[in-house]
């Protein structure tokens, strides 16, 4: 009876024990899988970081650009703007003084001829008007151009923003579920993430 009894015990004790590896062998996988994304994650986060950092980079290279594109487009348009009204101004004062002394002259043909070369300055006076205009366009151009690319940036990093909140949840949970562990297996649960580090 005592040897039955004493069998008894070794049966259920070797049974527990191997209850007991089966679940060590199990927390260890899965302490392992759990390690595995973590750094998975951690390096996905280092890949974010190194991104943002770069269009972060970017955009301040683009902010200096456009701001010197900008002075340099302002002082062109200014320029040529300055330099149309000071032409069409030269333009205007000798075609007055030129009408008055073709009309003083009193010369029929040589009037008609004269008139129409006054004529063709005129044109041309407004044609330097219209290019300053028309430069002065462009820079606008220029200048919305580089707005854009400015706001398509700051989208870009509004999204990495947005991934890597994300990922703070991610390893946020992760955390929650190893303190889960703890709390639900203890002792074991340290035990096997000791021995598998």
């Amino acid at each position: 009876s005592l040897t039955r009894q004493a069998r008894q015990r070794r049966v259920i004790t070797a049974m527990w024990e191997i209850k007991a590896k089966n679940a060590e062998a199990a927390l260890v996988s899965r302490t392992k899988e759990m390690e595995a994304e973590r750094d998975k994650y951690a390096e996905m986060a280092k890949r974010y970081e190194a991104r943002l950092a770069e269009l972060e980079s970017r955009q301040a290279m683009i902010g200096k650009r456009d701001q010197k594109a900008k002075m340099v487009e302002d002082a062109a348009v200014k320029e040529a703007v300055e330099a149309g009204k000071k032409r069409l101004l030269a333009a205007k004062k000798q075609l007055r003084v030129e009408k008055f002394e073709a009309m003083v002259n009193d010369k029929a043909q040589s009037l008609k001829e004269r008139w129409a070369e006054l004529q063709q300055r005129e044109e041309e006076a407004d044609r330097a008007v219209a290019e300053a205009r028309e430069a002065e366009e462009e820079a606008r151009d220029a200048k919305e151009l580089h707005e854009s690319v400015a706001t398509q940036l700051r989208a870009k990093l509004e999204a990495l923003s947005k991934k890597e909140e994300v990922l703070a949840k991610r390893e946020a949970t992760l955390a929650d579920f190893r303190e889960e562990m703890e709390e639900r297996y203890g002792k074991d649960y340290s035990e096997a993430k000791r021995k598998w580090r």
